[in-house]
């Protein structure tokens, strides 16, 4: 879960310039607000400062912090199975001698 809140610090400006630059393009709407993303980059951090780069992020961090944590324990508990499956009945030392196949 700690991975994903660090990618939702580092993702959440990427995906509301994302989002911006989708929805820039409603219908009967012409005229374009923005250019492209760096476009729409500075547009923000002038208008609204670092701030408004952030804007969402706890709904980016309410998708990422809970799907990490599903997807590297899912990960972990089908490693181990792998490992038990090949290698069962031994400890992890001697599963870790190089004599026989372990995933990670």
């Amino acid at each position: 879960s700690i991975a994903g809140s660090v990618q939702s610090v580092v993702i959440c400006p990427s995906e509301h310039i994302k989002c911006r630059l989708q929805t820039q393009h409603t219908a009967g709407y012409t005229d374009v607000k923005y250019k492209g993303s760096f476009d729409a980059l500075d547009k923000i951090l002038n208008s609204h400062g670092v701030r408004g780069l952030y804007r969402g992020f706890a709904c980016t961090a309410w998708r990422e912090v809970p799907a990490f944590g599903l997807y590297f324990s899912t990960y972990s508990i089908i490693k181990d199975t792998a490992n038990n499956l090949i290698a069962p009945n031994t400890s992890d030392e001697k599963r870790d001698n190089g004599n026989n196949l372990r995933f990670w």
